[in-house]
């Protein structure tokens, strides 16, 4: 992550809008090839949602955000 816009608390968990940078990971397949899309956008706005678990936080959503980075 290339930093948190917003962040928000309840009692279902953890809401955050955060900026990723993927310029250093790729894409492979099966055979690792990769297949990592030329056009891809480098840096993209990111909305995740965590979970409390017995043992610690859980990615429960992950989606493109709307907003920009």
């Amino acid at each position: 992550l290339m930093s948190v816009k917003r962040l928000s608390v309840d009692s279902t968990g953890i809401s955050l809008e955060a900026c990723l940078d993927s310029r250093g990971t790729r894409v492979v397949d099966g055979s690792d090839a990769d297949v990592t899309p030329r056009d891809r956008v480098t840096v993209q706005s990111l909305d995740l949602k965590f979970v409390s678990t017995a043992t610690g936080l859980l990615v429960s959503e992950s989606k493109t955000g709307s907003g920009s980075c």
